[in-house]
């Protein structure tokens, strides 16, 4: 009989997410006070996006590590980040180690990032850098939506592995689309 742990590594390897396209992956994540600090209130999680912890080292402000096991993304790959403070809530978002782009088998990875922070809310969307392998065919949207006097530090760190850029350029291909709403009072 499988461990829990066994099994969940097995759902990574063979799971139904990972189908001839690449990975097929999703995480929701709302964030919102409960028992006096910011706290992760909802989760909703499809295939190998994960949260790795929660912590507390500012008091108030959840931070969280945010995991891709299978460690890099190539073509055919889908990864969304679906990410929401609410309720006054402050949240701070990172990942242990940078996302590598690796060489398409002709077919895009694309990598969507949504972010909705509510009236009297703060998110730092703060991961490590995206490194772009020649050959890569990434493509990155990240969707920002500010409410009221709601408060966002972004950061999207782009770079290519390669020292030759040439050869990037012309193996490979990225766009990178950043776009932003906000309501009336955003600062």
């Amino acid at each position: 009989m499988k461990t829990q742990t066994q099994a969940f590594i097995a759902s990574l390897v063979s799971g139904p997410e990972q189908d001839a396209n690449g990975w097929q992956a999703e995480l929701k994540l709302q964030y919102g006070i409960h028992r006096g600090k910011t706290r992760l209130i909802k989760r909703e999680q499809r295939g190998p996006l994960t949260v790795q912890r929660t912590y507390f080292p500012e008091g108030q402000i959840c931070h969280t590590y945010l995991l891709h096991p299978p460690g890099g993304v190539v073509g055919g790959d889908e990864l969304t980040f679906d990410v929401t403070a609410t309720n006054g809530g402050h949240a701070l978002l990172t990942t242990p180690g940078a996302t590598k782009f690796y060489r398409s088998n002709g077919k895009t990875s694309t990598q969507r990032v949504r972010l909705s922070v509510s009236e009297d809310s703060t998110l730092e969307w703060l991961p490590m850098e995206n490194i772009f392998f020649p050959g890569a065919n990434a493509r990155l949207v990240t969707d920002i939506q500010l409410h009221g006097n709601a408060r966002l530090v972004f950061w999207d760190i782009q770079c290519l592995a390669d020292r030759l850029w040439v050869k990037l350029l012309i193996l490979g291909n990225c766009a990178d689309t950043v776009l932003s709403e906000k309501t009336a009072g955003c600062y």
